[in-house]
């Protein structure tokens, strides 16, 4: 029973990678800022978002932190604004024990994200525990 599970999910992981390396951005780049196809623009990237995450936690059942920041990257070319790239780059990073690496991740994340999104990172990293790595204090 162990086994039919752990080959599930790697066939399960094998799947989603090939779809999300599938997606390399925003569809109709020259029209994406089009009224008549926004919705459609959005929903794809939603679409591959909720994919990535889904990934990410199938991933890090498997403790493959190599791959969580390999997508995480390619998360954050595609989506430069997502709470969820960030945390899944620093949460990998932090399990590779790079914390130089994750502090820059860190940085680059109170730059690019609105305060609240930022606020939110800092919660969802401070729910993981990484409160005493990234001098993050506990609420």
């Amino acid at each position: 029973l162990h086994s039919t599970s752990r080959r599930q999910r790697q066939m399960c992981i094998r799947d989603r990678k090939k779809a999300i390396d599938l997606y390399q951005g925003p569809l109709f780049g020259s029209a994406r800022d089009e009224h008549w196809i926004m919705s459609k623009v959005v929903a794809f990237e939603y679409r591959y978002l909720g994919a990535v995450c889904e990934l990410m936690k199938t991933l890090d059942l498997g403790r493959d932190y190599v791959c969580i920041q390999h997508y995480a990257s390619k998360m954050l070319l595609i989506a430069p604004h997502s709470i969820d790239g960030y945390y899944w780059m620093i949460y990998a990073m932090f399990q590779l024990d790079h914390p130089e690496m994750a502090r820059g991740e860190l940085r680059m994340a109170q730059r690019n994200l609105l305060e609240e999104e930022y606020d939110e990172l800092i919660e969802r990293l401070k729910v993981a525990g990484f409160s005493r790595c990234y001098g993050i204090t506990p609420a």
